[in-house]
């Protein structure tokens, strides 16, 4: 089955919603319904790019978070070719089978997404949750995301903690942070930093779950309503 086209899509690498261009997305219908092996979960058409493993769902059972890249030549990636990333997260049953859990076909930036610099993502375990952190830019800008997920009572992930941050002059340390915290006390706190003295403020806000499926890296302020990350 061939991946579905979707619409093409450029922004701004001057805001806190970068230059995003994926256009190609992984279809849940290649994807294994029931148990089957890790190996099952990389469709033909796709590659491994990043793995981490962690108990994510706190069964003391090993479970595995993939991030997910489109096949290229080794020539096609030294010519710069595009190549469209994914995620899914599996759980495991300690007996090396997975069953699907959660993925996500929007979230992560192309490889020639992020401007000129190109575009890195990065994946991060911790105690029941996971990271994926994502920079680019080009010159004197760039920008970067930082979400942390957890597994919720909703059995999908959702976002714990974000983070926008956006620099117009890197060699100057100017620019902008955005942090959501929707733990214990949720909170947003916006950091400017350059001229004279960095200035921050806090704020309580009202939390409520976005999940990892809905997030559309090209559709930020829509997936964050209500919550000023520009």
């Amino acid at each position: 089955m061939r991946a579905t086209i979707l619409p093409f899509v450029c922004l701004s690498a001057m805001s806190i919603s970068p230059s995003y261009c994926q256009s190609r997305s992984l279809p849940i219908s290649l994807l294994p319904r029931g148990s089957a092996k890790l190996s099952a979960f990389c469709p033909k058409g796709w590659e491994v790019e990043n793995k981490i493993s962690c108990d994510l769902n706190r069964d003391n059972k090993n479970d595995v978070v993939l991030q997910l890249v489109t096949s290229s030549t080794e020539k096609q990636k030294e010519e710069g070719a595009t190549q469209y990333r994914a995620l899914a997260v599996m759980f495991g049953d300690g007996h090396d089978n997975y069953t699907l859990a959660d993925y996500a076909d929007k979230l992560l930036l192309c490889t020639t997404c992020g401007g000129q610099l190109g575009a890195d993502v990065e994946l991060e375990k911790s105690l029941a949750s996971f990271t994926v952190s994502q920079t680019g830019g080009g010159g004197v800008d760039g920008f970067g995301y930082i979400f942390t997920f957890a597994y919720s009572p909703s059995k999908k992930f959702v976002i714990s903690k974000a983070e926008f941050s956006n620099d117009s002059d890197r060699a100057g340390n100017v620019g902008k942070t955005i942090a959501l915290n929707f733990q214990d006390h949720p909170t947003i706190r916006t950091t400017i930093t350059g001229g004279k003295r960095n200035k921050v403020t806090t704020r309580a806000i009202t939390p409520r779950n976005i999940f990892m499926r809905d997030i559309d890296l090209a559709k930020l302020p829509e997936c964050f309503k209500g919550y000023p990350i520009q």
